[in-house]
């Protein structure tokens, strides 16, 4: 079965057309990551109610880098499996180990050159960067306040129509119970 949900990173970026026209200096990196959570509660509920059905798995979430949108969905997904912040930060970084930033750089200082007539003015890479690499802090923020502003990733659920049943549900479709061998 093919699901797919189209999120929205930020309001701003609604659309656009072209990459190159927007101003990257009006992006809230910091709280980029909660912002998707906050303007796209329906495409997360459609994405937990499938996260209940057993009959969905084996599954893949992605989006086009796996680290905004995608990223955005498995921390929230790795929240409710009660996984450590620390794992869930270590996990969302390696994304920018096995992407290859460089290249996108590059492309992107292209581009930016390519669509000079159009680029904001005083936008360089530079302004870019926060959005073409994992920011640590963005991923942090995202479960910072998802516990601070909704007090845990159960509220935020219940919040957008996951149930405390729903939930359990999950983490049952998700979780196993560890083999231990003895030697």
């Amino acid at each position: 079965i093919y699901r797919s949900v189209p999120f929205v990173l930020d309001p701003a970026l609604e659309g656009i057309t072209n990459w190159f026209a927007l101003d990257p200096r009006t992006i809230d990196t910091t709280n980029m990551y909660f912002n998707t959570a906050q303007n796209n509660k329906s495409q997360l509920k459609i994405v937990f109610e499938t996260l209940v059905d057993p009959a969905s798995y084996p599954l893949m979430e992605h989006c086009t880098g796996g680290k905004d949108r995608g990223g955005t969905t498995a921390a929230l997904i790795l929240m409710l499996l009660d996984v450590p912040k620390d794992t869930i930060v270590r996990d969302y970084l390696m994304t920018c180990q096995v992407n290859n930033l460089q290249a996108t750089i590059a492309a992107f200082t292209a581009g930016l050159e390519y669509y000079k007539d159009i680029v904001p003015e005083g936008v360089t890479i530079n302004d870019w960067l926060p959005l073409l690499g994992c920011s640590q802090l963005a991923i942090e923020t995202l479960i910072d306040r998802i516990n601070s502003d909704y007090g845990g990733i159960d509220k935020f659920l219940q919040s957008i129509g996951i149930s405390t049943q729903q939930q359990r549900a999950i983490a049952a479709n998700l979780l196993i119970e560890p083999i231990c061998t003895e030697d």
